[in-house]
């Protein structure tokens, strides 16, 4: 009876330690697939673009388009001259 329980503790460690490399595995795959197509990057730098249009300019579109639509850049047809 004392030589089953040893033969199950060894598979239970060797089982363990199989899944162990898989997830470790696993985890180094995915780390490498997000480092290489940019992923977290591409989740902060999309919202970013419409947020800094609105912190510059006020008008949710990136900079480059809004710069234009911000009141400073109107043409101004009345003007108060003391």
């Amino acid at each position: 009876m004392k030589t089953l329980k040893k033969n199950q503790l060894g598979q239970m460690t060797t089982e363990l330690i199989l899944m162990m490399v898989l997830v470790i595995g696993l985890t180094l795959f995915i780390a490498q697939t997000f480092r290489q197509n940019q992923l977290i990057a591409q989740l902060v730098n999309g919202p970013w673009l419409a947020l800094s249009g609105m912190i510059e300019n006020g008008v949710w579109e990136p900079p480059s388009r809004s710069y234009n639509k911000h009141p400073n850049q109107h043409a101004r047809h009345l003007t108060v001259k003391p």
